[in-house]
């Protein structure tokens, strides 16, 4: 599924709007090692550092069937919808823009959405919705990794 990202369709803008607050499953994927390891160091406080250590770092194998793209990456520029910029989807605790992106992605049936990364990264990220998957649509690790990322005193 390649379509808009931003909330141009008024009638999906408008169905939003008129929605109450909403959660629902989601899991966050980098498309490369550093990419992940950009965002966990970014969510780090001093308070959660020693748990980095129980971090996994794993590489998956994804089948889905239904994916809304919506990164600047110049990897992603022949998809991308010109209206979603970084800087509106980067801002620190607000997370309103993101959140109705996911919403917009939901309704038009996305099983997840290409996203830029906020690190900065080439490449970016995969947010997936798992109770949204179709029946033929499948997520395999292929190999983990635990890596020591904290080294207390």
């Amino acid at each position: 599924m390649v379509g808009h990202c931003g909330l141009r369709a008024a009638t999906i803008a408008d169905e939003i709007s008129s929605r109450p607050p909403q959660t629902w499953p989601a899991l966050y994927l980098a498309l490369a090692p550093h990419v992940a390891l950009g965002e966990r160091l970014r969510h780090t406080t001093p308070e959660s550092l020693a748990a980095l250590n129980g971090q996994r770092l794993s590489e998956l194998w994804i089948d889905l069937q239904r994916v809304l793209l919506c990164a600047q990456a110049p990897e992603f520029a022949q998809f991308a919808d010109s209206q979603l910029v970084l800087e509106r989807l980067c801002r620190p605790g607000d997370f309103s823009e993101t959140h109705q992106l996911a919403l917009s992605a939901r309704l038009r049936g996305a099983e997840g959405i290409l996203v830029p990364s906020c690190t900065g990264f080439r490449g970016g990220n995969l947010v997936l919705f798992p109770d949204q998957f179709h029946e033929q649509s499948t997520i395999e690790v292929i190999r983990s990794e635990d890596p020591t990322l904290f080294v207390g005193k």
